[in-house]
């Protein structure tokens, strides 16, 4: 089988996206048939729960929120593709953004992602500087486990990226 044979097929299989982002995207990979699964993975979960195939391929980060292959053991198989690998130390210019009298605003993506930030902040003794900082969230879940006190913080509308530029611009 060719390789350009191969990829018709593949696109030709179902894709089953958490939310618009993520299916628009697949629609731009031009998959031909995108199911949006309603913005959560309990959702997404009751579209799997409704549809026909007997078994689906869950490509996913190493690190994630929900594992939809425990939730569907039987019918969801997880198979890593990516893992992001948290930084060691903040670059020189972040530390004196933080130094500076300039409001700070830093989005995040995940509760993972806003606690790596945190211990960053906490090893290079700048907890104390967070005063005017915003941490804006695309979900609330993001912030639960809150180490620092920051300035404010700002939660998306919509958890996609329209809802965090939205949210950003808030906080501006």
């Amino acid at each position: 089988e060719s390789s350009a044979a191969s990829d018709v097929y593949k696109r030709q299989l179902p894709v089953f996206a958490v939310g618009p982002a993520t299916a628009s995207a697949a629609r731009n990979a031009n998959f031909s048939t995108v199911v949006d699964g309603g913005d959560t993975a309990e959702k997404l979960l009751r579209v799997i729960d409704a549809a026909s195939f007997r078994t689906g391929l869950y490509a996913s980060a190493h690190h994630v929120s929900r594992d939809l292959a425990l939730a569907r053991p039987t019918r969801i198989r997880r198979q890593v593709v990516y893992e992001m690998e948290a930084a060691e130390s903040l670059p020189e210019s972040v530390i004196d953004a933080f130094h500076s009298d300039e409001e700070i605003i830093i989005p995040f993506y995940s509760p993972r992602s806003f606690h790596i930030f945190e211990s960053l902040l906490t090893k290079h003794n700048l907890g104390d500087r967070l005063t005017r900082a915003t941490a804006v969230a695309i979900h609330a879940r993001v912030l639960n486990d809150r180490t620092l006190n920051w300035g404010r913080t700002q939660i998306a509308a919509a958890p996609d990226g329209t809802g965090m530029v939205d949210a950003m611009q808030k906080a501006a």
